[in-house]
């Protein structure tokens, strides 16, 4: 941290705080989502691979 490295923090506004919830609430959906996608593809192409 002495250094400088670090970033300093931001507070948002409180008006923008809610919405900056939903967006890391929706990011996180997203990615589980993609990562359900990305383990149906690599299981289906397991399967038909080895037949």
């Amino acid at each position: 941290m002495r250094g400088g490295n670090f970033p300093l923090a931001y507070v948002y506004p409180k008006e923008m705080r809610a919405t900056c919830d939903l967006l890391r609430r929706r990011m996180k959906i997203v990615r589980h989502g993609a990562d359900l996608k990305g383990h149906i593809t690599n299981t289906t192409y397991l399967h038909t691979a080895l037949r």
